[in-house]
């Protein structure tokens, strides 16, 4: 219903996208040369720019960071402004709260109200995971922002599989890389709020009445 064509540049982000998506990352709290923050209803939220041209988002999988797209932002960059984000209470990015609901559409108004801040009208976006859900509802709630978008297996729901996987997973100990990343505070919250995912009704609905006031020119890979 929401695939639409893209030109080949964007369908070549879609495969870095799934190149990158099983690399494991790699934590580094230090702000980068081109690193920077906003201040967004009282939260700091941290980003990167890299290059000129169009502006192109780029929002990590739960869990990760900026640090993710670090082997692609090099070549991106030729031919757009790339802006990395790290996610509300992700990385260097502060909490938007501290409950163990982490609500995908409270995290894409922060990003929308921080693209405000640096004057961007309109961006490509590409989206990983719960960077693809967010940037969904982006599309839905600020519709001419995204100029086009590539989003890599994101939900739309959380249907019983996803929570069955939840589920068996458990609610892990950070692991050495995810507190080099976050933190250990931020660390065991995200690991929290994670696991809540499994029973979680009514945050995430993306119906097919809201997907339609979507006007981007879309790629879903999953």
């Amino acid at each position: 219903m929401i695939k639409k064509r893209l030109t080949k540049p964007l369908v070549s982000l879609s495969i870095l996208c799934f190149m990158f998506i099983c690399i494991r990352v790699e934590g580094q709290l230090a702000t980068s040369s081109n690193g920077n923050y906003e201040t967004i209803e009282g939260i700091k939220l941290y980003y990167e720019i890299t290059g000129k041209g169009t502006p192109l988002v780029l929002l990590h999988t739960f869990f990760g960071s900026v640090e993710q797209w670090g082997d692609y932002t090099g070549e991106l960059s030729k031919n757009y402004k790339v802006i990395a984000i790290d996610l509300p209470g992700h990385g260097r990015s502060a909490y938007m709260d501290t409950t163990d609901v982490y609500n995908n559409k409270s995290a894409a108004r922060y990003i929308i109200e921080l693209l405000k801040q640096l004057k961007i009208d309109s961006a490509y976006f590409l989206g990983a995971s719960s960077g693809g859900t967010i940037t969904l509802e982006i599309a839905t709630m600020a519709p001419e922002l995204v100029k086009k978008m590539v989003v890599v297996g994101a939900q739309i729901y959380y249907s019983q599989q996803t929570r069955k996987w939840v589920q068996e997973r458990g609610e892990l100990q950070p692991d050495t890389d995810e507190v080099s990343l976050h933190g250990i505070q931020k660390a065991n919250l995200l690991e929290k709020q994670f696991y809540h995912y499994r029973n979680l009704y009514g945050e995430l609905s993306l119906t097919p009445d809201i997907l339609n006031l979507i006007k981007a020119k879309t790629l879903i890979v999953n």
